[in-house]
C-alpha cells in the first residue's frame, strides 16, 4: 500500500477554495458575473467599497498597459476587459521560473443602480486601475395639487381662493395658465400627499359646493 503524506495546509485551502465560492463576490446587492476562470487565462484581483459619493472599484493590474484594458457598460453590467502580454524579447527556454499570469482578462460585475456610463470616471496609476461610480440621484417626487377652477379673470378666481381658505382649507393660491387659449386663472390646492388627503379634500370642498376637482401633477 503505497503511504500518503498528509498536507493539512492543502486541506485548509481546499476548504478555502470552498468558503470563497459559496460566498462569491458582491458589488452592493448585486451579482458578480465573472465567467469561470478557465474561459480566461487569469482573474485580476477586485477590491470594491462604497464611499459617500458612491461605489469605488480598485483592480491590480501591475504590467499592463493602461491602453489595453478597456471599461464597458451595457445592460446595467460594467465589464473589464484587457491582456497582459509577454515579453516577446525573452524565450520561453530562457526562463528559470515564470509565475506570472498572461493573457486575456474579463471581470464582470451587475449594478444595483442604472448608471450613466459618461459619468463614471477611471484612472491608471502604479498598476492599479480605479473606477469610481457615482451614487444615482434620487428622482425627484411629483407634486400633486388639486385643480379647483378655471376663470376668465383674475378677481373671479380670487373670489374662489377667499371661499376656500374661509371654508378652511389652506394652500391656495391662483395663478394665470398663459398657455391656455384664451388665457385663464386657475385656482389650485396643495402639493397634497397622497389619496388619502385627496379623498378627505374632496370630502371638504363637497360641503363648499365643489364638486368638479381633479388632480394634477407636476
Amino acid at each position: 500500500m503505497a503511504i500518503v503524506r498528509w498536507d493539512p495546509f492543502r486541506d485548509v485551502a481546499a476548504l478555502q477554495d470552498r468558503i470563497n465560492r459559496i460566498f462569491n463576490e458582491s458589488f452592493g446587492r448585486s451579482r458578480d458575473l465573472d465567467d469561470e476562470v478557465g474561459l480566461y487565462d487569469w482573474r485580476p484581483p477586485v477590491d470594491i467599497y462604497e464611499t459617500d459619493d458612491g461605489i469605488v472599484l480598485k483592480v491590480e493590474l501591475p504590467g499592463v498597459n493602461k491602453d489595453d484594458v478597456s471599461v464597458e457598460i451595457k445592460d446595467n453590467v460594467l465589464t473589464l476587459k484587457g491582456e497582459r502580454l509577454l515579453d516577446p524579447e525573452i524565450k520561453d527556454e530562457h526562463y528559470y521560473r515564470k509565475e506570472r499570469s498572461f493573457g486575456k482578462f474579463n471581470r464582470s460585475f451587475s449594478l444595483q443602480e442604472p448608471i450613466k456610463p459618461d459619468l463614471i470616471k477611471a484612472s491608471f496609476k502604479d498598476g492599479v486601475l480605479t473606477i469610481e461610480i457615482p451614487r444615482p440621484e434620487a428622482e425627484k417626487s411629483n407634486e400633486i395639487f388639486v385643480q379647483v377652477g378655471a376663470f376668465g379673470d383674475r378677481a373671479n378666481a380670487e373670489r374662489r381662493q377667499s371661499a376656500l381658505i374661509s371654508g378652511g382649507i389652506s394652500s391656495v393660491f391662483v395663478f394665470a395658465d398663459e398657455a391656455a387659449t384664451p388665457p385663464v386663472y386657475r385656482v389650485r390646492i396643495g402639493p397634497i400627499s397622497g389619496v388619502d388627503d385627496y379623498d378627505a379634500l374632496v370630502d371638504r370642498l363637497e360641503t363648499l359646493g365643489i364638486s368638479d376637482p381633479y388632480l394634477v401633477t407636476l
